[in-house]
């Protein structure tokens, strides 16, 4: 985590692959409310846990506020005109 700043993940849950030797991180976040930069928020959580346990991670998010009743967006991206740095998606699911 960065120096100060503390974050609760909603929920984390580490899951074997079937018949495997390897796990993986299931990142499960609830979001009652539309935030700016949400998508930006979850990249951020993915790099920390990815740095901590060094795992593949699956992101999704449950969406649950009445409105807008427009799709929330589920990419973050770093692009320059000739060079796209990073494209980080996340599953969601949008009960409204």
């Amino acid at each position: 985590m960065t120096a100060g700043e503390k974050k609760v993940i909603d929920l984390l849950v580490k899951v074997k692959y079937k018949q495997q030797d390897t796990f993986f991180l299931i990142h499960v976040e609830a979001q009652s409310y539309t935030q700016q930069d949400f998508a930006k928020r979850m990249f951020k959580y993915f790099a920390r846990l990815y740095e901590k346990y060094y795992l593949s991670i699956f992101p999704v998010v449950i969406f649950s506020f009445d409105e807008p009743l427009r799709a929330e967006p589920k990419v973050h991206s770093v692009a320059f005109s000739n060079l796209e740095v990073l494209k980080f998606e996340f599953a969601s699911i949008q009960l409204n």
